[in-house]
């Protein structure tokens, strides 16, 4: 299904608005992470890009509350054809860890 360039933008934006755990580096300068530049893919690949992003953004938020742990897209991009996702994996401290450090 083609779909037109307003459509394609809109999917974009909606990508990134409704996965904030996934893209939360979307809003980081370039110094910080490459996802500074958005999704850098063809709009042939939003949809797919799409229910990867709910479903990785669902591991998300089964896994963070009781873990603290996090899936990050740190680059995700169109090359030669093929698609490129580069992700980190997060463990964040937990609450108590945070207080830890205040006390000194």
């Amino acid at each position: 299904m083609e779909m037109n360039s307003e459509e394609a933008k809109k999917l974009r934006q909606s990508i990134l608005h409704d996965n904030k755990m996934l893209y939360c580096m979307h809003s980081r300068s370039y110094m910080e992470t490459c996802m500074c530049w958005g999704l850098e893919i063809d709009d042939g690949w939003l949809n797919i890009v799409d229910e990867m992003s709910k479903a990785l953004e669902g591991l998300n938020y089964m896994f963070y509350p009781k873990f603290r742990v996090r899936v990050q897209m740190d680059q995700l991009k169109s090359k030669y054809g093929t698609l490129h996702a580069y992700y980190s994996v997060v463990a964040d401290p937990p609450r108590w860890m945070c207080y830890w450090h205040s006390f000194f």
